[in-house]
């Protein structure tokens, strides 16, 4: 299971612009769902990837089915507070 403090501080840390998604982001809205990854939407095209560290995997995305790129997102998401400060969280349930 993910650090998932750690691997957000390390994400808005390093000024990767990014959007969680998946069952973190239905986590944030209140949904009593446990998930063992990280799911962020980045800012790349087409690219996706699991990376796996010692926090725990983190899945990169380019771009989702039914969501599509950071840019598309980035319209229905919102700026996460603790624990996530400054993070963007997506509001779609598509994700």
């Amino acid at each position: 299971m993910i650090d998932f403090r750690a691997a957000l501080a390390a994400l808005t840390g390093s000024d990767v612009q990014f959007i969680i998604v998946g069952g973190a982001a239905a986590t944030a809205h209140g949904a009593a769902r446990l998930t063992q990854d990280l799911d962020v939407v980045y800012v790349a095209r087409g690219l996706n990837f699991t990376l796996t560290t010692a926090i725990g995997d983190i899945d990169l995305l380019g771009e989702i089915v039914g969501g599509g790129t950071y840019q598309d997102l980035r319209r229905s998401s919102y700026r996460c507070s603790a624990p996530a400060a400054g993070a963007w969280v997506c509001r779609s349930s598509s994700t």
